[in-house]
């Protein structure tokens, strides 16, 4: 026996112009040292993107405190 669930519509349908907005939102922040933004709703849904996408954000903010940041294979 199996079940089978279906869920539309559950991966997000980013809009027309996303880009852009996200583009401007990160030119704004850039003018905010120690402020950062991750996420899915920015570089993607998938597991790996949000991992990348939340090691970008901690990257800046040490990067802004004066911390060497280096990259190490990820």
């Amino acid at each position: 026996m199996s079940d089978v669930a279906r869920f539309p519509n559950a991966t997000p349908q980013y809009y027309l112009g996303r880009l852009d907005a996200i583009r401007r939102l990160r030119e704004e922040l850039a003018a905010t040292p120690t402020l950062a933004l991750a996420g899915n709703a920015l570089e993607g849904v998938g597991l790996p993107a949000c991992v990348k996408s939340g090691n970008d954000a901690a990257d800046k903010i040490a990067a802004d405190l004066g911390f060497a940041v280096e990259k190490s294979g990820r």
